[in-house]
């Protein structure tokens, strides 16, 4: 079965449509998300490697 797909190149050409669709599709909605969040959670984020689990 691959082997008759790869061998016919004119088919390839709609396979590439869904995976650049999917892939668009998924890193706007990473951007929406990241720019929506409010900064305190992210002020949060950046000291949690930091942190040695006691309260200050």
């Amino acid at each position: 079965m691959f082997k008759s797909l790869l061998s016919n190149a004119e088919h390839l050409n709609w396979m590439g449509i869904p995976s650049l669709l999917t892939f668009t599709t998924i890193f706007v909605i990473a951007l929406v998300l990241v720019f929506t969040k409010k900064k305190e959670m992210y002020e949060h984020l950046e000291s949690l490697p930091l942190e040695d689990g006691t309260k200050k």
